[in-house]
């Protein structure tokens, strides 16, 4: 890693009373466009320079000097990288702004959050390594974004590694990673990745994800990466480690590409005790966390239903879910079922009012988390405006809307001005249900009433199903910055959506 985040490295771990013993594994070369990087900012300006690394801000920082320092606005991923440009922006004038920081430090959720143009098609330098993913780009593309991408450096495995050093690594109780090139780097040492056993603490998912994926056991990583939640994953895996020595192995990157030298940085040792510390509880998991928010949501729901004896197995595939719980989303059990064109549009009005209420709520609001799901293909108001247009040709009044739909909309208003989770939670059901059950209940009704008639509230532009996917995994996303307890709050108000919901389907038989 570069010498000043290593420097902070090192301080953190000795705070907590941890030695460590630095092996450096990969260092930084030029990568194929590292020469194109000053002439593209002399030539051209974005709206955007994405910056995911602290070598990658290094590297920019020289071309963007050697460029006559023109004015750009910077996005990072997160505050480590931040800290690269605090020296420049000091002594910039203001022609050099770091302007945006995800809510979590991931290339995914940077690609989802960036800020852009309304109206106007965004622009992107994006100065990467050779060895980066996709994700960044092609997240941004699919938002509608022009990404440049220049592959200003690479990492590239040290000529040499000290002997000595690799055995005292390999004793180590934990080793600590960076990136996905030091665990490849690492993998590549030991040989043997079976008889290699020990703990593995990693700065953040992706690299987490490298590991397991080359066969590395026992991966800890922090749910918001940086240092400060690298080292907390640190003393996680020294506490499950059963014979803990109190020291840990670091494979780190050389500090510069335009320094050839690998020489093997000064260890680090420590005579300190680390203190004791009691051992981690891990708490058991909500049914479907480890898929996401949505998934621990479905689960509630389908404790909720029970329609003849039929329960839903949460083993069964989405599909097959699907399918039982068309049935039991908007149930009647034990209620006579004699729908009515009246009851129908005390039904439709007020589902009217409900989905008005959280479309309006999404395109109007400032949290950028509602931001995400706007235009989902998804949206049902204009829909059942036609709808109620048409009953209006059949010489039908349209009444006005329930207290039942105006209490709901005035509970949802609350939510989406205090709590955006719990706003979330009842936007994403509201939809659920519909598509999973309220449109089997108004085919029915139309058999009996209408002749069968497809009402426009049936129908999308595109699967159903699909656009709810894709505000199913934008919803994880964000859950994933959730606390516990803001999910457990969403969890009640899963159960609250489906109860206002079912009082608004019981209006057809009022």
């Amino acid at each position: 890693m570069p010498e000043k985040r290593s420097s902070r490295f090192i301080f953190f771990l000795e705070k907590y009373g941890i030695s460590s013993l630095e092996l450096p594994l990969i260092q930084h070369a030029p990568g194929p466009d590292s020469n194109r990087l000053a002439s593209v900012l002399s030539d051209k300006s974005f709206d955007w320079i994405i910056i995911t690394s602290p070598e990658a801000g290094s590297v920019f920082l020289e071309a963007w000097k050697a460029a006559s320092s023109p004015k750009v606005k910077v996005g990072v991923v997160g505050a480590g990288t931040a800290r690269v440009f605090e020296e420049t922006m000091q002594s910039a004038e203001g022609s050099l702004h770091v302007a945006f920081t995800p809510s979590k430090a991931t290339g995914k959720v940077l690609a989802m959050e960036l800020p852009d143009n309304v109206g106007k098609r965004s622009s992107v330098l994006y100065p990467a390594s050779l060895k980066a993913s996709n994700e960044i780009e092609d997240g941004l593309s699919s938002r509608g974004f022009e990404v440049l991408r220049l592959n200003t450096y690479t990492t590239i495995p040290v000529q040499s590694v000290d002997a000595m050093l690799l055995q005292q690594a390999l004793s180590a109780p934990v080793l600590s990673v960076a990136s996905p090139s030091a665990i490849r780097a690492w993998i590549n040492l030991i040989q043997n990745v079976e008889q290699w056993s020990n703990y593995v603490a990693c700065i953040g998912e992706t690299t987490a994800s490298a590991a397991k994926r080359l066969g590395l056991k026992n991966v800890y990583y922090p749910e918001q990466p940086g240092i400060e939640g690298w080292v907390e994953s640190i003393m996680e895996a020294l506490d499950a480690h059963t014979d803990s020595s109190n020291s840990i192995s670091l494979p780190f990157e050389s500090s510069s590409p335009r320094r050839s030298s690998s020489t093997p940085p000064v260890t680090v040792p420590s005579n300190q005790k680390a203190s004791k510390r009691k051992r981690t509880k891990y708490r058991k998991q909500h049914p479907g966390e480890s898929v996401g928010i949505t998934e621990e949501m479905r689960f509630v729901a389908m404790r909720l239903r029970n329609v003849n004896g039929n329960k839903v197995d949460p083993c069964h595939s989405d599909t097959e879910r699907d399918k039982v719980e068309e049935k039991n989303d908007y149930e009647l059990e034990g209620e006579t079922w004699r729908p009515s064109k009246e009851g129908l549009l005390k039904f439709l009005v007020d589902s009217k009012l409900v989905f008005n209420t959280i479309e309006r709520i999404v395109d109007e609001s400032e949290d950028v988390s509602y931001a995400y799901f706007r235009r989902t293909g998804l949206e049902r108001s204009e829909s059942l405006e036609r709808d109620l247009q048409w009953f209006t040709t059949q010489n039908l009044a349209i009444p006005e809307p329930s207290n039942v739909g105006v209490s709901y909309a005035k509970y949802l208003e609350e939510q989406a001005g205090e709590n955006a989770p719990l706003f979330l939670s009842h936007f994403y059901n509201i939809y659920f249900s519909h598509i999973n059950g309220g449109q089997v209940i108004i085919r029915q009704v139309s058999e009996k009433l209408l002749g069968g008639k497809e009402l426009e509230f049936n129908r999308w532009e595109g699967e159903a199903q699909d656009l709810l996917k894709g505000v199913r995994e934008k919803l994880n996303v964000l859950g994933e910055h959730w606390t516990r307890d803001e999910k457990n709050k969403c969890l009640k108000e899963t159960a609250k959506a489906f109860k206002y919901m079912g009082q608004i389907v019981r209006l057809i038989i009022s």
